[in-house]
């Protein structure tokens, strides 16, 4: 009976450390990574995009990096441009997040429900 407990515990332990050392899948979708890019820059590769979901993304991101710089209109500006219906599922819920929290910055009395629903109200 312990010798039973003992291997289980191993295969159980294995496959831990199995699932740990894998890299993590990107299904639900990521903001591509641009730390030194001002919004211009941004919007200039959205421009110049060969894709529309690049595009897409590009602006989300353009709009993310409006919103940390304290400028939430024209944060709002970017993102109306976004069709969120060419983002991944993450990146949904990102652009959803962010229209609530501009939602708020806009009017402090609400509580970001209104933003929520922009473009996406199956998010509720």
């Amino acid at each position: 009976m312990i010798a039973c407990l003992r291997l289980f515990t191993a295969l159980c332990l294995a496959a831990l450390l199995a699932a740990c050392a894998s890299s993590p899948s990107s299904s639900l979708g990521e903001l591509p990574r641009t730390p030194d890019a001002s919004i211009e820059q941004l919007l200039d590769q959205a421009a110049k995009s060969k894709t529309p979901e690049q595009a897409a993304l590009l602006r989300l991101s353009a709009a993310d990096l409006a919103y940390r710089q304290g400028n939430a209109g024209q944060s709002a500006q970017i993102l109306q441009q976004v069709p969120v219906e060419q983002l991944k599922p993450g990146q949904q819920v990102f652009a959803s997040t962010l229209a609530a929290e501009l939602a708020m910055a806009f009017s402090p009395k609400t509580d970001g429900r209104a933003g929520l629903l922009w473009k996406h109200g199956s998010l509720l």
